[in-house]
């Protein structure tokens, strides 16, 4: 009798728990898928052995984080917690970057500023992105500022603001990885441009 009456409360919290658990599951979010994006072909350019260092591309705040961001109006985000990035984005962005100029630049040599690769740049290439994400009438939107300079002797640089707009194929998180890849491309032709001209440049000095 007394066993019963010790074990009641018990009892009581158990089957409380119970009766939350369809209430929890339903309440639960769905796995979260996972996107990254790829380096996409560009118009080669013949440029001397420039050895270039590709600094960490520096991203709008609100763009570095896991979650996808999607631009619903001109004022308004969304962040959709089952889509997120498989790494930090900056470090994506970054080595996707290097990866465009490399096949753009075949005969430099391109690394990511954190590269165990090393060794001494006669080329920085920096970046900053102010905006990247759908703009909410079914297109991606890069707009960004690069600059490229030499280092040492006749130094030499160039700076330029880039507006890149390209289609989504479709609404999925699929479309938009892959627009922000050829957006992405596009701002390594620009890149690969100016980088050639400096090394043009290197040529005549």
């Amino acid at each position: 009798m007394d066993g019963d009456r010790m074990t009641a409360p018990t009892r009581r919290r158990l089957t409380g728990w119970l009766a939350l658990l369809p209430a929890l599951a339903a309440c639960s979010s769905p796995d979260a898928k996972f996107y990254r994006l790829a380096a996409v072909p560009g118009t080669v350019r013949p440029v001397p052995r420039l050895r270039v260092e590709l600094r960490q591309v520096t991203l709008a705040r609100y763009l570095d984080r896991s979650e996808i961001a999607w631009g619903t109006t001109s004022l308004r985000l969304e962040y959709r917690d089952v889509e997120r990035w498989a790494e930090p984005i900056g470090d994506m962005v970054t080595r996707v970057l290097a990866e465009d100029l490399s096949q753009r630049l075949p005969q430099a040599l391109v690394v990511p500023e954190f590269s165990a690769i090393g060794g001494d740049p006669d080329t920085l290439a920096e970046a900053d992105i102010s905006r990247f994400e759908a703009n909410g009438a079914g297109q991606v939107v890069l707009e960004g500022r690069f600059q490229v300079r030499r280092l040492g002797g006749r130094a030499a640089e160039r700076n330029r603001q880039v507006t890149e707009t390209v289609p989504l194929d479709g609404p999925g998180a699929d479309d938009l990885a892959r627009a922000m890849s050829k957006a992405l491309g596009l701002f390594a032709d620009r890149m690969a441009e100016a980088l050639a001209e400096l090394g043009a440049l290197r040529r005549t000095a």
